[in-house]
């Protein structure tokens, strides 16, 4: 497929930027978490404090928004992209605010490592390599995956998303 990019993207640049990572890019406490509660239901509130604090994702009631996420997931049976529009929407009815980097840092580390991460760097990141190729889709995060999708056909990139979430973060 020939690239469409606004702003040419290379597998050297990923692979550049996975070497800037070599030492690991998440940190060691998630990786002790994991190993300690390896199921996605395993001690949710003491991964998501963890991760609010460590990756100042700033919610600020994060106890009752851990809890509410605890609920969430063991109420709510969807996967992939959809899983995190869905806890975003839970999480805003009570804290009235959409948190998106937040919702997807937990679910890429802690429910599905396929699922990208979406952060404001990310975002910009992709929106300037995808220029008007960017899709028009209203959900925020389902908009996000499907520009990722898209910058990593359009690329023709053979990363996995983790290593292209350090690429997008890094650039």
């Amino acid at each position: 497929m020939p690239s469409t990019l606004a702003q040419p993207l290379t597998q050297s640049q990923i692979d550049a930027a996975s070497r800037f990572w070599a030492g690991g890019w998440e940190s060691k406490e998630f990786v002790q978490l994991k190993q300690c509660f390896p199921r996605r239901h395993d001690a949710i509130r003491i991964k998501a404090i963890v991760l609010n604090t460590l990756y100042g994702t700033k919610v600020i009631a994060i106890y009752k928004v851990a809890g509410l996420l605890e609920k969430l997931l063991e109420d709510i049976h969807t996967t992939g992209p959809p899983l995190v529009e869905e806890l975003v929407d839970g999480i805003k009815k009570v804290t009235r605010r959409a948190h998106y980097s937040f919702v997807a840092k937990f679910c890429h580390f802690f429910v599905d490592s396929n699922l990208p991460i979406l952060d404001s760097y990310a975002e910009k990141m992709a929106a300037w390599h995808l220029g008007k190729a960017q899709s028009r889709k209203a959900e925020r995060y389902l908009r996000f995956c499907e520009n990722i999708e898209t910058l990593r056909k359009s690329a023709s990139l053979t990363s996995g998303c983790a290593e292209l979430d350090a690429y997008l973060w890094v650039a």
